[in-house]
């Protein structure tokens, strides 16, 4: 940024996804003393959205609205394109955006690739006809509401995964249906974060609460 201009000459930034690692980045470029334009390109009407909150609203236990955020990004000096990008050509420093109904090339000198990660589908036959037809992800806002709608319909909740969203979905799940399972492929819950013996106790814990696994 302009404090190492000497090594680096900085004259547009551009974002593509502005989630919370997008939001950081661009916060910390700012309280670097950066005074470079910065561009943001993201979908979402909202600038932030907090995915980790979905479960809690799905229980009841947070509104969903409160779960995006609007920020004051004219006085950061930030600008956001509400679109995506399709393709990147970096040889000729290029992003080709798609914005509503056009698309156009944006030119950059540095360019940070934060889109997050997407939902995965297990490849079993038929999953596509599945999906809002009983199957749902829980992902974004859009994938809470209908979630929600469906709700009041269901009797039984399946959940395939048991990370952290998983348990927490679950466990939301439980406080509405009368019966739960959680199917995890790998040997124990929460793998990438707790050892098998710790996972243990959190599936005896969700067991106690009705909770098959």
């Amino acid at each position: 940024c302009s404090r190492f201009r000497e090594k680096i000459l900085i004259k547009k930034i551009i974002i593509v996804g502005f989630g919370s690692a997008g939001y950081a980045a661009a916060a910390t470029f700012r309280r670097l003393g950066c005074s470079d334009e910065i561009v943001v390109v993201d979908p979402k009407d909202a600038d932030l959205v907090h995915p980790c909150g979905l479960p809690y609203a799905l229980e009841g236990k947070a509104l969903a609205e409160k779960l995006s955020l609007d920020l004051p990004l004219e006085r950061m000096g930030i600008r956001k394109i509400r679109g995506r990008g399709v393709c990147l050509d970096p040889a000729r420093k290029l992003l080709h955006v798609s914005e509503g109904g056009c698309s156009f090339d944006l030119p950059f000198d540095k360019l940070l690739l934060s889109t997050g990660a997407s939902p995965y589908i297990p490849p079993i036959p038929g999953i596509e006809t599945a999906l809002g037809n009983g199957l749902y992800l829980l992902a974004s806002r859009d994938d809470l509401d209908a979630l929600q709608q469906a709700l009041p319909e269901k009797k039984n909740g399946l959940v395939i995964g048991g990370g952290a969203i998983g348990l927490e979905a679950a466990a939301a799940l439980r406080k509405k249906l009368p019966a739960v399972t959680i199917v995890e492929g790998k040997d124990h819950l929460l793998s990438g974060s707790l050892d098998r013996d710790m996972a243990d106790l959190v599936k005896q814990k969700l067991e106690e609460n009705g909770i098959t696994v």
